[in-house]
């Protein structure tokens, strides 16, 4: 599951290692609940500063699967300064993407809210991330994402591809790492190459969203992926029709890259239209 990503990953953190108090000999961080406070294995001391996070996932209609992060910093009032953790944490998890298997979700802060509570001499921040998939949008004749994200991984072979590259369990894009996602957006009918008896063609709207240490490298890495788009100008698999991918492709290096997608490509294909078999004449008569 996700949540033994994101616990491992906030485990991580030296700061909180020094900030957080401990549990059982590990940092005080829990899913969904902390233990009550007497539980016998709170380490003798302060029960307080400790993290407690929830993950809710659910359906989102543009990318499949969504949800959020929750995740509560909570303190002692008048010791623990709720900014100060609101701060570490937002810097630790936003931009982070969480693995488990085939199924990966990127963090992204969205808000956060302090809160107290006076009977319990408590207080703290909750720090909200909306959370986002990384589905299979695609079509099945032809299955243009596959295609191209096998030939994204074969012209670029240190680039991770979402979809086809394992992440690791925790991963953020480095000056030395990036990551690229594609899927289709739209499909519509070519129009620039008439159809005929046989063929129709079609136009698939392909985003590409990419992942780097800073808008700079994306635009750089967006800008290349599109050049050699259109050098190789086809996507070509024996046997099946070949997808041409260098009539109109473009990079917004303003698009947000977890929403939108820097870099749109118009893939065009043709589809053989299938034709019911005619009845066979078994008699011929002639004169």
């Amino acid at each position: 599951m996700l949540d033994k990503a994101i616990l491992s990953h906030l485990r991580q953190s030296e700061t909180l290692k020094q900030k957080l108090t401990c549990y059982a000999d590990s940092l005080a961080i829990f899913n969904q609940s902390a233990p009550p406070d007497t539980d016998d294995f709170w380490t003798r001391g302060p029960q307080y500063p400790r993290i407690v996070f929830t993950l809710d996932t659910q359906d989102d209609a543009a990318r499949a699967v969504g949800g959020k992060l929750l995740i509560d910093v909570q303190c002692q009032s008048g010791k623990d300064i709720p900014e100060d953790f609101e701060a570490i944490v937002r810097e630790w998890v936003d931009g982070c993407f969480f693995s488990d298997g085939g199924n990966t979700m990127a963090a992204q802060w969205q808000e956060s809210k302090y809160f107290t509570e006076p009977t319990d001499s408590v207080c703290g921040v909750t720090l909200i991330f909306t959370l986002l998939a990384f589905p299979t949008l695609t079509i099945k004749d032809p299955d243009i994402i596959e295609r191209i994200n096998t030939w994204t991984a074969t012209a670029f072979p240190d680039l991770f591809v979402l979809g086809k590259s394992a992440l690791p369990d925790t991963w953020r894009p480095s000056k030395n790492q990036a990551a690229v996602y594609w899927r289709v957006s739209e499909v519509k009918p070519a129009g620039w190459i008439p159809d005929t008896h046989q063929t129709i063609w079609r136009t698939a709207t392909l985003k590409g969203h990419v992942f780097a240490a800073d808008i700079s490298t994306a635009t750089v890495l967006a800008d290349e992926i599109i050049h050699r788009l259109d050098s190789a100008r086809r996507l070509v698999r024996p046997g099946e029709t070949q997808i041409m991918v260098n009539r109109a492709n473009s990079v917004d290096a303003g698009a947000d890259a977890l929403h939108t997608g820097q870099i749109t490509v118009e893939a065009t294909f043709g589809r053989i239209i299938p034709r019911p078999a005619s009845e066979l004449l078994n008699n011929i008569h002639y004169t």
